[in-house]
Order: structure tokens, then sequence, then C-alpha cells
């Protein structure tokens, strides 16, 4: 949706601990930016592995997109990483 559903947060979370995909969030200054395509980063290196694994060193707003229902997660944007292992 457009919108963020904070009553998934917890069926996220376990998700992510597991998930051979992986929540990869894009670093973003708002959502009808992220909405309309205009975040790009200029390399992979920016995307943040969100949920159990995410990067203590990471910060700023970041936003991503999930599946509907099960599973959640939707691994790389574009499919440019191999899925994530953790």
């Amino acid at each position: 949706t457009l919108s963020c559903d904070h009553t998934k947060v917890t069926p996220y979370f376990i998700e992510s601990i597991n998930s051979k995909k992986g929540f990869w969030a894009v670093p973003c200054t708002n959502r009808i930016s992220y909405n309309l395509g205009l975040c790009n980063p200029p390399s992979d290196k920016h995307f943040v592995l969100m949920g159990e694994h995410v990067s203590h060193k990471a910060r700023g707003v970041f936003y991503l997109s999930t599946n509907a229902d099960k599973p959640y997660a939707l691994g790389f944007p574009g499919g440019r990483r191999p899925p994530y292992i953790p």
C-alpha cells in the first residue's frame, strides 16, 4: 500500500530473522519521492538490510516495499544482488 502499517512490525521482524531474501531499504528524504521512484542512491552499498540483521551504523530515513502477504520480504531491489542468506 501507499502507507505504513505499524501493526505488521512484528511479523516483518520475525520473518527478517530467517529470510533468504531480506528486507532491503533505500535511503530517501520522503514518502512521495519514494512512491514516485525518485530515490536512486549512487551505489548498492547505500541500501540497508532491515530487521534482525540491520547494520547499527545505518543512519537516516529509509523506505522499502513488501508483499501484501507472507512471505513479505521482496529481496534486493531489481534483483541486482543474490538472495540474502543470514
